[in-house]
């Protein structure tokens, strides 16, 4: 099987890598150039994870090229698509990012990198340091988790009534999300999961003056930014973090994760 991947960042190096040792023929290609590429001689083209933040250009951190979705779909004949986070409507694809177990491997690195840039941006131990966690799924249950045996004091957000008694079963401090207004100000760190307007200006308004608010939601957010900003909160956007962070772990994450779908398209076929 001849494979093109398509921009991205490391961790599609490693990926190449990785579908070439297990008997792949694969190209990547990260420039405009390199659109002069007959497509029809591959069977798969495998997009990165996320294949777009802004929702026009193909994810590419590898190159000062800027290369459109649309540069590529056009050219698309017959090939199987694998993408990350993102739909082909008109296309037969598989989105690789919405694989569960991969959601819950790749919660991992962001959680490590999420700490990372909280000790990083705050002049006192995570240990006894007041913390909340909005949002109980995967992300938030691999970062809670970690906090706690740091020794900080985790307290946890969520909506459903069975997340709120896995949070308490775990040890931890639980709220509703809808409550988080009432104790806000008493957190020195607060890290946001969810990707829904859950932090709105009338939160934020109760904040402390000097936390640390990291975003670690995919837009449209769950931190009202503007409103961060004119109240003058310490906000640090930290999206793609295993990306960043972990290219190698991300990447063999990543690559298991492709090889599988590849190898049942393959056994689809036959």
């Amino acid at each position: 099987m001849k494979i093109l991947l398509v921009c991205g960042d490391k961790r599609q190096l490693i990926i190449k890598n990785n579908l070439e040792k297990h008997g792949y023929t694969v190209r990547h290609i990260c420039y405009t150039s390199d659109l002069n590429t007959d497509f029809s001689e591959y069977d798969s083209i495998i997009f990165p994870l996320p294949t777009t933040r802004d929702g026009v250009f193909v994810t590419n951190t590898l190159t000062d090229d800027k290369i459109k979705i649309s540069d590529i779909t056009c050219r698309i004949t017959n090939q199987k698509i694998f993408c990350g986070n993102y739909s082909f409507e008109g296309y037969s694809f598989t989105d690789y990012g919405k694989d569960e177990a991969t959601a819950i491997l790749n919660a991992v690195p962001t959680a490590e990198g999420a700490i990372a840039i909280a000790i990083e941006n705050t002049p006192f131990t995570l240990w006894k340091s007041r913390c909340l966690v909005v949002g109980y799924g995967k992300i938030g249950k691999a970062l809670s988790a970690r906090l706690s045996q740091l020794g900080a004091d985790v307290t946890v957000s969520a909506r459903r009534d069975t997340d709120l008694a896995f949070i308490d079963a775990n040890g931890l401090r639980s709220v509703l999300t809808a409550n988080i207004i009432e104790s806000i100000n008493s957190y020195d760190i607060i890290f946001n999961t969810v990707d829904a307007p859950v932090i709105p200006r009338e939160v934020l308004k109760n904040c402390k003056k000097d936390s640390l608010l990291i975003e670690l939601a995919s837009r449209p957010y769950g931190i009202d930014l503007k409103a961060a900003e004119e109240l003058g909160l310490n906000v640090i956007m930290a999206q793609g973090l295993p990306g960043k962070i972990a290219q190698n772990t991300a990447a063999e994450i990543l690559s298991s994760t492709i090889i599988k779908f590849l190898n049942q398209d393959t056994t689809q076929k036959r």
